[in-house]
């Protein structure tokens, strides 16, 4: 089988004095994050511009990944001072965009393909790159966080509703209320079904069914929230209340026994992400005493 990297197109490498080129010989750890394909399927083609002295100062890399909707090539890379705004970003992001682009040509799938550019806390003139090259943002979350160490308040769940553990044979209802919440919260991304969604979010060694809830109102699942252990905290990877059943106290409960289970658990803080555009969410996680720790932005583009 014809690898979709082969073949790719060769630039021709600009003069930038004192800097030489040549690929990365590790791929920065993009390739972990790859699910989708293969080894060998998401191989990475990567390009770096060194110094006189033989120091990365840039470098550039396409990935390829398949999610449920979509095949994506996820273009990574990044300028160091003082090397920026000389045009180096510009040429990298042109050499992603023509490798990305001819090798979604050669994979044969219905699936939409993509072009992202995932970025956490970006530097304004970034963003102006992308967006003068004709990318659009996607989504933009804020990373929030909490500490453990300090005194958790005391809290109270709302009467009259059934709490359960993540299990196998209750599976399906925590993606029945995951559909429910966020159809309408997806900016446009279509809903994952079942299998990749149970999948993607506890597949990973990092899941915890003991610190994930389902919600019911008798034998109806009315809420849910997904509980991680990652990087030595406590991450709340989703979070859905059923529109029926919203403004009763059940997100901000749910959070609040997620972040006792954590600090139970003699986990040091816990982490959430809200998307910039869920205004009344944040405004839930504010009063309960989360920052800002970082935010993260996804730009897409059709090749």
């Amino acid at each position: 089988m014809t690898h979709p990297f082969d073949h790719h197109p060769l630039t021709p490498m600009p003069h930038f004095p004192g800097l030489s080129w040549q690929p990365l010989e590790a791929d920065a750890g993009l390739s972990s994050y790859l699910t989708g394909m293969s080894d060998d399927e998401r191989a990475v083609r990567s390009l770096c511009a060194l110094d006189s002295a033989g120091q990365i100062v840039a470098y550039g890399l396409v990935a390829l990944d398949a999610h449920p909707k979509q095949i994506r090539a996820y273009l990574e890379g990044a300028v160091r001072e003082p090397y920026r705004r000389q045009g180096i970003g510009t040429f990298l992001l042109g050499w992603q965009e023509q490798v990305a682009r001819e090798a979604l040509k050669r994979i044969d799938d219905p699936r939409q393909k993509v072009m992202r550019l995932d970025r956490f806390d970006p530097a304004p003139d970034m963003l102006a790159l992308y967006e003068k090259e004709g990318f659009q943002r996607a989504f933009a979350e804020d990373v929030l966080r909490y500490d453990l160490r300090q005194p958790l308040p005391a809290f109270s769940f709302p009467e009259g509703f059934i709490l359960e553990n993540w299990t196998a044979a209750n599976s399906t209802d925590f993606h029945r209320v995951y559909e429910a919440a966020f159809k309408e919260r997806m900016d446009g991304m279509p809903l994952w079904e079942f299998v990749p969604w149970r999948d993607a979010f506890t597949g990973s060694q990092d899941f915890r069914p003991n610190l994930t809830w389902l919600v019911r109102d008798g034998d109806q699942p009315v809420a849910y929230q997904l509980g991680w252990v990652e990087d030595g905290g406590g991450y709340i990877v989703q979070l859905g209340t059923h529109p029926a059943y919203r403004r009763q106290g059940l997100a901000g409960a749910l959070v609040m026994k997620a972040l006792h289970a954590f600090h139970a658990e003699g986990l040091p803080h816990a982490m959430l992400d809200v998307n910039q555009n869920n205004p009344t969410a944040r405004r839930l996680y504010d009063q309960l005493g989360f920052t800002l720790y970082r935010t993260f932005v996804s730009y897409q583009k059709l090749p």
